[in-house]
């Protein structure tokens, strides 16, 4: 009888893998970081998300703004942090899929280097026009693409950035010469699609504010497999005949490799739940970005598809300085 229940209780300890500071965690604030400056999209959205959190029975958590090398320094603070599940990082599409192929000798591995928590949210981005272009669908944008002297001229926030990544996905898909404008962000470029300098840009939501209402700009597609809630009448560059067309912009979750899989499971849920608050549904659209929560599983996964799919070609387009 004595060795039945020893027999039983080794198998309880096998099936509940629990430390001692996974059983009792959160004990305390949890710090993440967020990469880039404050008031930015990615600081908003984490202050919004994390104070749901907390309001809903999370954990408090502290929110730090550590920027700098396109978000190295941050990603890296957390990188480095103890793996114990009270420093965490927020990361995007850019410093977990762009970055890594744009920036030579980048100190991390985006992927190997992190315990994915969460994808929180997702950003869509619309391929705008001026007011003034003659492409009122997106069938007589490809028309004007093939038939304009010298081709097109779009903007973006820079070489390497989404809006960048995404046009020249689609002067690719067309097989379309395209000359690229770089600028030091997205406001410029849109100021010059508003005076119709620029043929288009991939914008997203908050960036087009009032325009498309105003009459200003006509958007014409969403980049990516699917329609978006915001503008369900735009067909997806999919539906379009467009797949390549498709830049995941997003910010999600990250902690140091080696955090303990309990710690890792109760932050996923608290998060989830966070994010799919009926509270946020208003604040989310006023954003402009869409619920993409799921596993930390689903969560690599996607990291790993995306920089495999999208490596390459962000590495040849970017090494050739547009």
């Amino acid at each position: 009888m004595r060795k039945i229940l020893i027999l039983a209780g080794l198998a309880a300890i096998q099936f509940v893998p629990l430390s001692a500071s996974a059983q009792t965690y959160p004990s305390r604030p949890i710090r993440i970081v967020v990469p880039f400056e404050a008031g930015g999209a990615m600081d908003i959205i984490m202050r919004v998300v994390a104070k749901q959190a907390a309001e809903s029975g999370g954990p408090q958590f502290v929110i730090e703004n550590k920027t700098g090398a396109g978000g190295s320094i941050g990603v890296m603070a957390v990188k480095e942090a103890a793996p114990d599940g009270y420093t965490l990082a927020e990361v995007s599409s850019s410093t977990h899929v762009l970055n890594p192929h744009t920036t030579a000798n980048i100190p991390y591995d985006p992927v190997k280097d992190f315990q994915p928590i969460v994808m929180l949210v997702k950003v869509p981005t619309l391929l705008t026009v001026p007011a003034s272009s003659p492409a009122k669908t997106f069938a007589e944008f490809v028309d004007f693409a093939r038939k304009k002297p010298g081709g097109l001229n779009y903007g973006s926030a820079g070489v390497g950035s989404a809006p960048h990544i995404t046009a020249a996905l689609l002067e690719k898909s067309l097989a379309v010469p395209m000359t690229h404008v770089p600028y030091k962000g997205m406001a410029g470029a849109m100021n010059d699609v508003l005076g119709g300098r620029l043929d288009f840009v991939y914008s997203s939501i908050p960036s087009l504010g009032g325009t498309v209402a105003d009459g200003k700009v006509r958007v014409l597609g969403v980049a990516g497999k699917a329609r978006i809630q915001d503008f369900p009448q735009l067909p997806s560059m999919a539906e379009l005949g467009h797949p390549l067309v498709d830049v995941d912009l997003w910010f999600g979750l990250v902690a140091p490799l080696g955090t303990d899989a309990a710690v890792v499971r109760t932050l996923n849920e608290v998060f989830v739940k966070a994010a799919n608050a009926p509270a946020l549904a208003e604040r989310f659209k006023q954003l402009g970005v869409e619920i993409a929560t799921g596993t930390p599983a689903q969560f690599k996964q996607a990291m790993e598809s995306e920089n495999a799919r999208l490596g390459p070609f962000v590495r040849e387009l970017t090494s050739k300085k547009q």
